[in-house]
């Protein structure tokens, strides 16, 4: 059986995807730590944070899917371990902000 030949331009630029991740809000210290975790981590303006005191959800364009939560708690920018409850600074940002969290071009 012969080898298939892949397209090179496949290659050399692979199809990005878009990667949802589901955290729990209590994991969060605030909502700046969190960006400038997921600016390190993903590059700037590749990701969206939305949800509410429930639930939040990290949707990340990348190139290969990888553990996030993880690595964002080995950087520091997540807790390790969930807090006994949201904190209130946290709350009142989330609740401020509505739905989405974080969203590309929105600090420039």
């Amino acid at each position: 059986m012969p080898f298939q030949i892949t397209d090179r331009r496949q290659a050399r630029n692979p199809a990005r995807q878009v990667c949802e991740y589901r955290i729990n809000p209590t994991l969060v210290y605030n909502l700046d730590r969190l960006r400038d975790g997921l600016e390190r981590t993903c590059g700037r303006n590749n990701f969206v944070v939305y949800g509410d005191i429930m639930q939040l959800t990290i949707r990340v364009e990348t190139y290969q899917n990888k553990n996030l939560v993880a690595q964002l708690q080995t950087e520091g920018a997540l807790r390790h371990q969930a807090a006994e409850e949201l904190p209130q600074a946290v709350r009142d940002a989330i609740v401020a902000n509505g739905w989405y969290q974080i969203q590309p071009h929105d600090q420039e």
